[in-house]
């Protein structure tokens, strides 16, 4: 694993038919099941924030890293 000191580990459980959905998702989009879940909380997140603050994510030279800075709306 790339990094795998910036890294920390998240268990979950999903049922077995969601878990196949998952895999053929990230495969057709050639991401590992990690990834696409990252992605997923990410997005879940930015949806969030983006109700209460400015999101911006932006992504590092290193594909694995995502940085967001946010701006309150509430001054």
């Amino acid at each position: 694993m790339k990094n795998a000191k910036n890294r920390a580990r998240i268990t979950s459980s999903i049922p077995k038919s969601s878990k196949e959905e998952v895999r053929a998702f990230a495969e057709k989009h050639k991401m590992s099941m990690s990834k696409f879940v990252e992605l997923a909380i990410r997005e879940k997140l930015s949806k969030e924030m983006t109700a209460r603050k400015i999101v911006t994510f932006t992504k590092s030279k290193n594909k694995e890293e995502m940085n967001y800075e946010y701006t309150s709306l509430n001054h």
